[in-house]
């Protein structure tokens, strides 16, 4: 399988209203951005490892660290697999006693572990040619490009639906362990209140 190794670059906060950040990741040759919009604690997680921070109590990620080394598990890579409908969708390798084992991952989620085992981020090729931006683009029309993705990433549809009924989807999305569908419906309730 073909691959590109990725680096995060920055982490930019977007300013609009759905307090949210984008991740980016940049190819090795720094020609290529792929900008990752995540929720605004996700965000958070990733900046705070980003900038060398300790958290005064373990997060999620960390605990899934300690966890994954006193169970003997080794994560030793990140790929960002797809980009479907605005989503970025992630797998996490792991070894185990020699033998490999796969599991689904939210791109924010792998982002943050792989800061915590410090090891590689991939992306596949059809992604950085479906979502991949021009690094020269991005300084020169920031703004511009950000407001364009953030609408491209942004849940679709969920403006029509009552805080009740975004309730009652966000409920089914979690049941469903539909993750990505659960955090851009809870980022919709944020909005509203």
């Amino acid at each position: 399988m073909q691959k590109i190794r990725v680096h995060i670059h920055q982490i930019r906060e977007n300013f609009n209203s759905t307090r949210s950040c984008f991740i980016d990741l940049i190819d090795d040759s720094r020609k290529v951005v792929l900008p990752i919009l995540v929720g605004p604690c996700e965000g958070q997680v990733i900046q705070l490892h980003f900038d060398g921070a300790t958290p005064p109590r373990p997060f999620t990620h960390d605990l899934i660290f300690n966890m994954a080394g006193a169970l003997e598990f080794e994560l030793r890579e990140v790929v960002i697999r797809k980009f479907e409908e605005g989503i970025f969708y992630a797998s996490l390798y792991w070894l185990k006693d020699g033998n490999s084992v796969i599991s689904d991952s939210r791109t924010s989620d792998a982002i943050a572990l792989a800061q915590r085992f410090d090891i590689p981020i991939y992306v596949l090729p059809q992604v950085i040619r479906e979502a991949g931006v021009n690094r020269e683009v991005i300084e020169d029309d920031w703004d511009i490009l950000m407001d364009e993705l953030e609408e491209e990433q942004a849940p679709k549809g969920l403006g029509i639906y009552t805080l009740a009924e975004l309730e009652e989807q966000l409920a089914e999305a979690l049941d469903n362990e539909d993750y990505e569908k659960a955090a851009r419906i809870r980022d919709e309730i944020e909005k509203r209140k």
